[in-house]
This record gives structure tokens, sequence and C-alpha cells, in this order.
């Protein structure tokens, strides 16, 4: 398991100490990712730019380009409360004589332009349910999630004594090193081992 890379992560508020496994670590949409009850976090949440989030303007900006594209419309027509997707922006348009081109127009000015947060992190069942540990963030500092990546030689030297995955016949092992104590777990968690205490 040396062979692998990781990435430590430190809360701030606790100073406790993961240690996660890169290769665990996946690229995601911001908006589908868990929040630490196990809801799914959504585009409104997330700030995504698409119908799913109302306070995003894109359903008026899709209005304005359908405007542009097919002819003027009286704006004061259509009402945009409850569209979230391409169907309900379509419904508008039903009695419109170019409901089919418009409606094609909506898909296609959608997948142009809408746009979700990025993300980087690990999901993972905790026991009860899904939860994902954001490691980066497109529009927002690791320590707005209560991180912060340990680097340098700090990090070299947690790597360096950390001790292989041992056999375990309970549900968790410490193994205690020069500096650090290593908590190792059969436990659901996103981290391939923790650390307890430690010296520097």
């Amino acid at each position: 398991m040396k062979s692998a890379k990781f990435t430590i992560l430190k809360h701030v508020a606790t100073g406790d100490i993961g240690i996660i496994v890169d290769s665990n670590i996946t690229e995601a949409s911001y908006c589908k990712t868990h929040d630490n009850e196990g809801e799914i976090i959504g585009c409104k949440e997330a700030g995504c730019y698409c119908f799913g989030n109302p306070q995003s303007n894109f359903a008026q900006d899709c209005l304005r380009a359908i405007d542009k594209y097919c002819g003027t419309l009286n704006f004061d027509d259509f009402n945009l409360a409850g569209v979230n997707n391409v169907s309900k922006m379509s419904e508008l348009f039903t009695e419109h004589e170019n409901r089919e081109i418009i409606t094609k127009f909506i898909s296609d000015w959608e997948r142009a332009h809408e746009k979700h947060i990025q993300c980087s992190g690990v999901t993972y069942w905790n026991g009860f349910y899904w939860r994902t540990i954001i490691i980066s963030h497109e529009t927002k500092n690791l320590s707005d999630f209560g991180f912060e990546i340990v680097k340098g030689l700090q990090a070299e030297r947690i790597i360096e004594e950390m001790p292989d995955f041992p056999t375990m016949e309970g549900s968790s092992v410490s193994i205690k090193t020069t500096n650090f104590n290593y908590l190792f777990s059969r436990e659901p968690s996103p981290y391939y081992c923790e650390i307890l205490a430690w010296n520097y």
C-alpha cells in the first residue's frame, strides 16, 4: 500500500487527521454529492446555473434567448415559477405556433449553457446513509467544509511512518509509531486510517 498516493485531511475544529487513498477520490458535480446528513446537495444549494436552481436566473435567460430566436414575446404572458426543467419550460409554449422548434431550442440551449459546480471528494456509506467528504471545490475553499490538507514535511512524516493495513480480529486496531498513533478500522469510513494522537 505504500506505493499508493494519499491525501491527508485535518479537521480544522478538532485537529483530527484522516488519511485518504487518492484512487478513492472522484470528480463530481457538487449538486450530486451528499451532505453530512446524507441528503443530496441539489442544484439550488450548490449554486448551479441551470433550471434546477431558480435563483440562478437560468429560466429567465432562456426566455430571453427564445425571444431573440423566434420573435418578440410578451414576457407578461409567462410565469416562470415552478419551471425547473426543459419539460416545464416547453409547457409554456404549448399554444405557440412554433412550439416544436422552440422545444428543441430549449433543450439545445440548456445543454449549451447550464453550468454545474464541480468538486472532488470521497463518497462513502457510513453505515446509515451516503456522505461525501469534499477534497476540492470549484468556487469554495476547503476550509468552508471544515478541513485543510496537510502538506510538506508533516505529511511526509505521516506517510513515511504509516503502517500497512493490519489483519484485525476486532472492529479496529491502533498502531503506535515513533511520532503517531494510527487507527485502522473496519467500520465504514472514507479514510485508510486516522491519527489518534501524535508528537512533533
